[in-house]
């Protein structure tokens, strides 16, 4: 399963949701089969969804103030929808084409990362999506307790992962400091 946003709050009176995205294609999801709604602390992108799984289909999505606003299937007004806020939208993963250099979030958890120069920097715990665009890898390094987070700008990062690379070359500081604590 692939996580395509959260939905963080009710819109109007006639049961739309603002979608938090993170989807570059929120204007295709009324075309996609098998979505769910999940509790915001269950992670489905490699588990197979269980009872507290709520099927959904959208059938309407419209921007409102630059956010994809959707409206579910099922679900005609405010009250029918306000317990979902909070909750997440799923889509099966074979819903999805990716082009060439694009991957799932998923297939970067447990991978190495290291500096340009070699010098390991630990292993991906999760990308996380931000409000500025770019996605945050948080990284565990082997010896810390802590995690740190490296932004994910193209051109910092060297991506192979059919060979489990991930390098990544920063600008001074951000990174080198805080592996030698």
């Amino acid at each position: 399963m692939i996580l395509i946003g959260k939905i963080s709050k009710a819109q109007g009176l006639k049961g739309e949701l603002i979608l938090y995205a993170t989807t570059d294609h929120p204007l295709l999801l009324p075309q996609r089969q098998g979505l769910i709604l999940g509790p915001p602390n269950v992670d489905w992108s490699d588990e197979v969804p269980d009872n507290r799984a709520i099927p959904c289909q959208v059938v309407n999505v419209r921007e409102q103030k630059n956010k994809p606003c959707i409206r579910l299937k099922g679900f005609d007004d405010r009250t029918s929808v306000e317990p979902l806020i909070g909750m997440s939208l799923w889509m099966p993963e074979d819903q999805v084409s990716l082009s060439p250099g694009e991957s799932f979030r998923h297939e970067w958890v447990g991978l190495p990362v290291t500096l340009s120069n070699g010098t390991p920097v630990g292993r991906v715990v999760r990308l996380e999506s931000t409000p500025m665009g770019y996605d945050m890898v948080v990284v565990q390094p082997e010896h810390s307790k802590t995690t740190l987070l490296i932004p994910y700008i193209k051109k910092w990062w060297k991506v192979d992962l059919s060979q489990r690379l991930l390098e990544v070359d920063p600008p001074e500081g951000l990174v080198d400091q805080n592996l030698d604590e």
